[in-house]
């Protein structure tokens, strides 16, 4: 399929001579990068066989994922009455979603300064460079889209005919490639304006707003889909929807559907000629020095400054000594600390995870807890939220960031600088673990708790202090499992790739929190009763903790 659409993008080979590009150079860097993109393999089915056997089931897979996306956009069509609004609601999603595909995930192949070492060095100019790596990010997101649409264009070919699917598969080519060329014009004008450090943070911020988006759109979309004012909206009769791309490239499927208006006509003709604009920007005019950009780029995460310093040091150097009892402990604190502040790469996965508890919150708050009778007044929202003991249920969703934490922390792309932990040697693995287990917990999940405390003083009263406290507990001890259970080498030390062998583990000890969870919000009631259990907890976490620093950690000395 990747070969395919590689043909088709360099068909016009007039026009990318006649924009400056060596289409033969074009052809070699594409046909280099699919093939190492084909022989990658797929963790989850196995990461050795795949390797023997050369079978690329990764696209195949991504494929089904995205047919599955694919028929939950259909809903528009079933839950929105104008088919006109319709069409357009299901283009901006469908471009959103590929725009966070190419922010999360393919915006890396833009940026990516490793090819300096082999093609840079080459008389590759600017344009073919860039448009190399512009088209082999198309190639990718076209595989993708075709997967994405499939449901919608089976449902449009059944339900409006042939002639008007063959209008929707073009509508769908030309959505992809405005996505692709708005996002990468993006990436170019910061890559031309900004330095390589922080166009790197622009990336990690972008992923995290993007990632809220989605996760918000995911809950609070099907809500806003039954307001009255969605049934009653459109397009013909509000003007503010006339400057979104998505409305354009919906009414070209209203030419060929209804009957022609000079609208239509104006916004289908910007749906059609935007997407070239938009490659004539990229090409003559943003892609001009990209070549010194990314040799920039491979000099790491840039120099920082001492401004940028005191702020990511200044908070674990001054909880280091408080919670850690010798210098090797303090040492494994340190290095999970101050490294998790530092890899882009680290937080580019992890803190679109982090994003949920704030969704959640925002969710359960103004859309109520599985309640049928929503209530509409602010008041009659505080007052769920009192009798609904939200909050317990918020207090063990702040697990998951622990999860997503161990599952990152073990894997970096320079892993090879973890020899020193061989050369020292770490003679008490478990004491030096013992830190790492107290910085993952003291960053990424008791700030969560200490947050929704804060919000549930003022809501809940006083009386959450202590469900708090047992949720604290309940998820230190939670960590320690974990840690003993799916942890099986030193932090940032191992390369990164996808690995399933710990899931039923997890899953097993999120059942046994779940539970626990479950307890607690049977016993809310009981006052009493939840400090004894949290001064409980909180004793077997000394316990196990005390436990833990002892551990022989056999894993770690292979």
């Amino acid at each position: 399929m990747n070969k395919l659409i590689l043909k088709l993008l360099l068909l016009p080979t007039a026009l990318w001579k006649r924009m400056g590009v060596d289409t033969e150079k074009l052809r070699l860097i594409l046909e280099v990068k699919l093939t190492l993109d084909d022989r990658r393999p797929f963790a989850s089915m196995g990461q050795s066989s795949s390797k023997k056997k050369g079978w690329s089931g990764n696209t195949f897979l991504q494929f089904l994922v995205m047919a599955v996306m694919g028929a939950m956009l259909m809903a528009y069509f079933f839950m929105v009455s104008n088919s006109y609004v319709a069409y357009s609601l299901y283009f901006f999603s469908m471009m959103c979603v590929l725009a966070l595909m190419l922010i999360a995930d393919l915006s890396t192949i833009l940026i990516d300064p490793r090819d300096q070492y082999i093609i840079l060095p080459r008389p590759v100019d600017d344009r073919t460079f860039a448009v190399s790596r512009i088209l082999h990010i198309g190639v990718l997101l076209m595989g993708l889209l075709i997967g994405l649409v499939l449901p919608g264009l089976v449902y449009t070919a059944i339900t409006q005919g042939i002639v008007v699917g063959l209008v929707f598969i073009f509508q769908v080519f030309t959505a992809g490639i405005l996505t692709l060329l708005l996002v990468n014009q993006f990436y170019l004008m910061m890559i031309k304006w900004l330095s390589a450090r922080r166009l790197k943070d622009l990336v990690s911020m972008l992923q995290v707003v993007f990632t809220v988006v989605v996760i918000s759109a995911y809950y609070f979309g099907p809500i806003l889909l039954r307001q009255d004012w969605v049934q009653q909206l459109r397009v013909e009769e509000t003007p503010w929807l006339w400057v979104f791309p998505p409305v354009w490239i919906a009414s070209l499927q209203q030419l060929a559907a209804q009957s022609l208006s000079w609208l239509m006509v104006v916004l289908s003709l910007l749906g059609v000629t935007t997407p070239m604009v938009s490659l004539w920007l990229v090409v003559r005019i943003f892609a001009t020095g990209f070549n010194d950009k990314v040799a920039a780029m491979a000099t790491g995460d840039g120099q920082r400054t001492d401004t940028d310093r005191p702020s990511k040091r200044k908070w674990g150097s001054r909880l280091s000594p408080v919670l850690t009892r010798s210098p090797l402990e303090s040492a494994g604190f340190n290095i999970v600390w101050l490294i998790t502040g530092r890899s882009r790469e680290f937080k580019q996965k992890l803190y679109p995870t982090l994003a949920y508890i704030p969704v959640y919150f925002v969710f359960f708050f103004f859309f109520g807890f599985g309640k049928q009778d929503t209530p509409r007044s602010f008041e009659d929202k505080l007052e769920q939220m009192r009798d609904g003991s939200g909050f317990i249920l918020l207090f063990y969703l702040s697990l998951f960031t622990l999860i997503s934490a161990y599952q990152y922390l073990t894997q970096h792309e320079q892993f090879k600088a973890a020899w020193v932990y061989r050369a020292a040697p770490v003679s008490s693995p478990g004491v030096f673990m013992a830190g790492v287990l107290k910085a993952v917990l003291t960053k990424f999940f008791y700030p969560f708790i200490l947050g929704l405390l804060l919000l549930g003083v003022p809501i809940a009263g006083f009386g959450i202090i202590n469900d708090a406290l047992l949720a604290a507990a309940i998820g230190s001890i939670e960590a320690i499992l974990v840690a003993l259970f799916t942890m099986k080498a030193y932090p940032f030390s191992q390369p990164i790739k996808l690995s399933g062998s710990n899931f039923m583990t997890t899953l097993l000890i999120m059942g046994g929190v779940g539970v626990l969870g479950y307890a607690h919000y049977v016993f809310i009631r009981h006052e009493l009763l939840v400090w004894v259990a949290c001064l409980v907890a909180w004793g077997i976490f000394a316990v196990m903790l005390h436990r833990f620093r002892k551990e022989e950690w056999e894993a770690l000395r292979a």
